[in-house]
């Protein structure tokens, strides 16, 4: 593949915009590794809940309501947290919630075969996008085409 230099530079920040959406994709895509991982559900700790209110900004709407932090402890002892989870069932400090884990050390959260599938479908999609928004604005013409 071979990029126009000049169009990279008059285009700074789109070129940046879109290797990230690019690299995003690859991060996603990552997740298929999560479908070879042995897993086991344990019961995590709730350690704190709040509420979050709803934006709006332009056209981008954020979406607020009930979050909370989670707590469990892994095979090594160590205690391992996650949060700003969506709190659906209105727990409170102190509750248990069920979690996937890796079986191997219990210290990461893993998603379920159909989160992991969706998260490398997405992946693609934001791999190819990024790759083609790439090809038509930065392409330099003459080269493969």
């Amino acid at each position: 593949m071979r990029l126009d230099k000049n169009k990279i530079k008059k285009g700074k920040l789109g070129f940046f915009f879109v290797s990230l959406f690019m690299v995003v994709g690859i991060i996603f895509m990552l997740n298929i590794f999560d479908l070879f991982v042995e897993s086991v559900e344990i019961d995590a700790v709730v350690s704190h809940t709040y509420e979050t209110e709803s934006h709006h900004v332009g056209k981008t709407h954020t979406n607020g309501g009930p979050k909370m932090n989670i707590e469990w402890i892994d095979l090594n002892g160590e205690v391992q947290t996650e949060g700003s989870l969506y709190n659906r069932d209105y727990l409170e400090e102190g509750d248990t919630f069920p979690i996937l884990v890796d079986a191997e050390t219990q210290s990461r959260r893993v998603l379920t075969k159909g989160g992991s599938i969706v998260c490398v479908i997405l992946g693609i999609l934001f791999f190819l996008g990024g790759f083609g928004i790439m090809r038509c604005a930065y392409w330099k013409e003459g080269y493969g085409d």
